[in-house]
Parts: C-alpha cells; structure tokens; sequence
C-alpha cells in the first residue's frame, strides 16, 4: 500500500515536469481552449446538415430515427395531472376530481389539430413525434407558443412548431443589454429573447426571411419561445444532433452495401466466347479449296475469312437463353465465363458497423436490424435495458418538456376562462401556478419478449415490496389511479350485464384457496 506521503510527491513532480507544466498544453488550445459557444459550437451546423441529408439516403440513419421516435413518442404521452392537494389546501378527493376534469379537457384538446396546431394539420402528439424528430437530426427543439383566435376553435393557445434552423446562428451582437450568441439572447446570463427568421407556411421559395426578436416569456411569465436540447455541455447555447455519433459507421455501412452491390452484380454478369480448335493461320489453309461449291475460296485471306464468320454469327444469333440450342461453325465451341469472388466476410463487417451506429445512437443492434433470431429472452433484456434508460432520459429532456410547456399555457387559458374551476377557497392560480400544473407525462414502457416472465417478475417484486404498483403502471406507460378507476368501471359494466370481471374473480378464487 502506498503512503500519502507519495501520492503527493507524484503530483508535486508532474506539476514540476513537462508533462503537467503548462507547456504541455500550449499545442491543445483548440481543444483545452474555452468556447464562449460550448465546444460543439462548431460542429453542431455541420452535423445537423449531414444527418438531414443522410435521413433520406441511408437506410441506417433513417431506421434509428423511426425507431427512436416510435419508442420515445409512439402514438403520444399521456397526461397523469396532479395538482399538489398539500400545497393547495385541497383534499384528496377534491384533488383527483380536478385531475379527472383536467385530464378529460386535455385529451379533447390535444387530439384535435384546429385546437393545438398553430397551422391546424396535426394534432399534439404528432408535432411532438416530428419535434423528436427534429431533435435527433438537429439537435434541438424550437418551437412558439401562439395565443390567438382561430375560427371554429375553443381555446387560443396553439403551438408553431419551427425549423431548428429558423434559429439564426448568425445572429451574434449586442443590442441594448442583451447580448445575442447563436440566436440565443442572454440577460445576465439567463435566457430572454431568441432571433428567429420569420418564414410563414406557404411562403413562395426564394422568399427573404426577416430576423425577428421573440422575448421567451410574456410580461406575466407565460412562456412564448420552447427551445429544447440535451446540454452535453454547459456553456453550449445550440444543441447537436443526438446521431452525430453514429453518422460515420452508417456512411461506412450504406458504402460497404454499396460496393458488395456492385461485386455481387459484377459476378451476376457472364460471358460467351467462341473458340475455334485450329491454329489461325494454318486452320485457314487446310480449309482452303478452289470448289466453288463449298469450303473457302484460297484467294481469300484471313480477314475477309473472319468477316465471312462474323456474317454467319450475326445470323445464327446466339442468345445466351434458357433451352437454347445453338449451331456453331465446324470446330468452334461455345464457353461461358463467370466472374468467381465470394466474399463471406460481409455479413460479419456490416454487423460490426451496425453495431457501432446502434450504441452510438443510443439504441441496441437487435433494435436496428430487427434480427433477434441468435437472442435469447436474457440476452434481449440486457441488450435493450441500456437503450431504454437512454429513451426515458431523451424523453424526459425533450418531449415531456414540450408536452409540459404547452399543457401550462393550456391550462392557464382554461383556467381564465372558466372552463376549469378552481376549488373554492384555494389559493389564485398564479400564486401557486407550480402546484396547479402539476403533471407527469407518461409514455409506453419497453417491448417484453416474454410478457409472462416479466407479469411474473412484477408480481414478485410487488410481493416482495420491492416495487409499488404506481412504479409498475409507469413502468408500463400507464397512470396508475386512472388505471383502478377503469378496473372499478369495468367491473360494474360487467356486473350490470351478469358477467364477472377476470380481475376480482382472480381476487376471490385467491380468498377462497388461502381460507
């Protein structure tokens, strides 16, 4: 074991040494140097521009990014409100009868693209698939919350889903004291405008777009600019395409098919030669006669012999097709060659590159390649246990936050308008907006590959106390109150029709085997 005593005479001589002195760093100021802009800064453009471009080209890249986006987004969160009853000074039944309104309005409102969809084309959770979307090409989310009146819509807040490149990084300056980096204005270092180039929908092509201030909150605290990204770095003010990783293996991948595509056609290709026994030359003179009748004529010479040849093949057409049969001249014979250059070597490298742009993009490579043929049901839960942890976490960051922002300004509106009341005697919204919009938002859990094994270990882990069935619903996509109530709701549906519920008959056949 080593003394302390040492440890620090080590430190003391690197610090005194080349090594730790800082020469040593003097050759790495592009690296070691800081970047007013975060140290992606400069690659984020960049790589935004080549994932776009290999998104409709490469099969890799486009598969990661379907497969992200389903697995994050799906068919859309689900909200679970929770007002604080605590903190409101609400009970818990009054609480959950406002959840179960609010949660009743927000489906309505978030399923229909006349209300949420500032363009009135997609409805809540398809602008938050193409906000993933957008995140993972581009690295970040932007978006703007409208507040205006639509004709035929009950609520006016809408969200304006942008281009990330609607952002204007060039816009870099100091107008008042707000100092602009990127796009991205700062007061005091927080977040307060964003220069956005205005380009409405339908816009002609070629049309200039104009930089416009957008403050991100209103004089009140309502948010009007959502600007999401992974902050991979502290200092960074744009974010980076979440595939950046992955974008080199799948370029060696998609070239590697394309080069075995065209060996593989290379050796699909033959061809046909004819090829006479006789020498060229002394063949010509022992076919040479002088009858008129048949044979060659010995004035002729070797050229005008072979135009002769050339004349007869042209006739006969040989076709390389199934069941033909072909006559050739005396002596001659037909041969096929074939282009002989297997390689068995494909499959392995093109797995290896798979592998690499799988786990750099966050994902498994039974997930990519949809192959889990040589995965047992072990294998797989270890194989996408990883991924998952990924997804919930790029979940949580990009689309429970969009889904979030938009849900406060909703329910701040639905609130003004007396849609949602508040119970009496509770404090204004505004005094506890954080404890009125209280939510989560839940989205579907992993694929099971065994859904009995794993019914088997929740219920183990329930017994065990190991898990809550809160944790377990979640686990699963679903809200877990909302979950009962339905059970209770089915289960008087059934009775009213004479039928029994599987759930509680379970229940009773259980009390009747333990009495």
């Amino acid at each position: 074991m080593e003394s302390n005593s040492g440890l620090g005479e080590r430190r003391l001589a690197w610090q005194n040494s080349g090594v730790g002195s800082g020469s040593f760093f003097d050759g790495f100021s592009g690296l070691w140097g800081l970047n007013h802009n975060g140290r992606t800064a400069r690659d984020s453009s960049l790589a935004s521009r080549v994932a776009h471009h290999e998104v409709m080209s490469n099969s890799v890249i486009h598969t990661l990014v379907l497969n992200a986006v389903t697995t994050a987004v799906g068919t859309g969160l689900t909200l679970a409100s929770r007002p604080r009853a605590a903190a409101l000074g609400l009970s818990p039944e009054v609480a959950r009868e406002l959840s179960d309104r609010i949660e009743s309005l927000w489906q309505e409102y978030a399923g229909s693209p006349l209300e949420v969809d500032a363009s009135g084309r997609q409805d809540m959770h398809a602008l938050a698939a193409a906000a993933y979307r957008s995140y993972l090409l581009s690295g970040e989310v932007l978006a703007v919350l409208d507040f205006k009146d639509t004709p035929g819509a009950r609520t006016k807040t809408k969200l304006c889903l942008l281009d990330a490149d609607q952002l204007d990084r060039g816009y870099t300056r100091t107008e008042g004291d707000i100092s602009f980096t990127n796009g991205v204005g700062f007061r005091n270092g927080r977040v307060v405008a964003y220069a956005i180039r205005e380009l409405p929908l339908g816009a002609p092509n070629g049309a200039a777009a104009q930089t416009k201030i957008v403050a991100a909150y209103t004089s009140f605290g309502r948010q009007k600019v959502i600007h999401l990204f992974s902050a991979e770095d502290p200092r960074a003010v744009r974010g980076v395409s979440a595939l950046i990783g992955s974008l080199t293996s799948s370029k060696e991948a998609s070239t590697l098919a394309e080069y075995e595509l065209g060996k593989a056609l290379l050796h699909s290709s033959v061809a046909w030669t004819i090829t006479s026994d006789a020498p060229a030359q002394a063949a010509f003179d022992a076919l040479s006669i002088d009858d008129a009748k048949s044979g060659i004529p010995a004035q002729q010479n070797l050229g005008e012999w072979a135009t002769l040849k050339t004349d007869f093949y042209s006739k006969a057409k040989i076709k390389p097709d199934v069941g033909s049969v072909f006559h050739l001249l005396p002596s001659d014979k037909l041969e096929l060659h074939e282009s002989r250059a297997p390689n068995d070597t494909f499959d392995a490298f093109d797995k290896s590159l798979m592998r690499k742009a799988a786990k750099a993009a966050g994902t498994s490579w039974e997930d990519l390649s949809g192959d889990f043929s040589q995965t047992s049901f072990s294998a797989s839960r270890l194989a996408t246990a990883l991924p998952h942890e990924i997804t919930l976490k790029r979940r949580k960051e990009i689309v429970e936050r969009l889904y979030k922002a938009v849900f406060d300004c909703w329910l701040e509106e639905m609130v003004a308008l007396g849609a949602i009341e508040l119970p009496h005697g509770a404090p204004d919204f505004y005094e506890a907006k954080s404890a009125w919009c209280s939510a989560r938002f839940l989205g579907k859990g992993r694929v099971s590959p065994d859904e009995l094994k794993t019914a088997n270990a929740q219920i183990r882990r329930l017994e065990a106390g190991l898990a809550t069935m809160t944790e377990i619903a979640s686990e699963e996509g679903r809200d877990f109150e909302a979950h009962i109530e339905t059970l209770l709701a089915e289960k008087a549906f059934l009775e009213s029709k004479g039928l029994e519920h599987p759930f509680f008959s379970a229940q009773q056949l259980r009390k009747v085997k333990a009495a």
